[in-house]
């Protein structure tokens, strides 16, 4: 709860912005909450929310959002924000997603190295494989943790 009581200063001051009225007489207990839920669809769930939540940021409105839900392919556009963990760098996000769907290059040596690393865990099968290339065929980043 601590977490949500901090955002709502966040949200607040962000409201407050967008209205263009310091002098808004709100508690903080009672910031509206206000949620963008996204779909689930692979590689289109996830180019769909970074270019929703871009269009939100350009508006100034990003930081009205007290919870950002998905799943699926949105949630690789969550991992992405929450590497940064700062939505003031947003621009940033955005750069990376764009980078990692349009690289070219296989890494085929992280991939094998991911595999490697997991062959001799008792958890091992074939979906951690299958895990693995389609994430990274579709990302082009592996990240271990997507594993676990």
């Amino acid at each position: 709860m601590i977490i949500v009581n901090e955002r709502k200063k966040v949200v607040l001051q962000a409201i407050k912005k967008v209205l263009k009225c310091e002098t808004l007489d709100v508690d903080e207990q009672d910031t509206p909450t206000i949620a963008v839920l996204a779909s689930g669809g692979g590689l289109r769930a996830m180019i769909s929310l970074a270019g929703t939540l871009e269009a939100l940021n350009e508006a100034g409105l990003l930081n009205c959002v007290t919870y950002l839900c998905g799943v699926s392919g949105s949630t690789w556009c969550m991992s992405s924000i929450y590497d940064i963990q700062d939505w003031t760098k947003f621009d940033e996000v955005v750069q990376k997603i764009k980078e990692q769907i349009t690289k070219d290059k296989v890494e085929w040596d992280e991939i094998i190295a991911q595999l490697r690393g997991r062959v001799n865990e008792d958890t091992f099968s074939l979906t951690d494989i299958w895990a693995i290339f389609v994430a990274y065929f579709m990302t082009h980043q592996v990240n271990i943790q997507w594993l676990i």
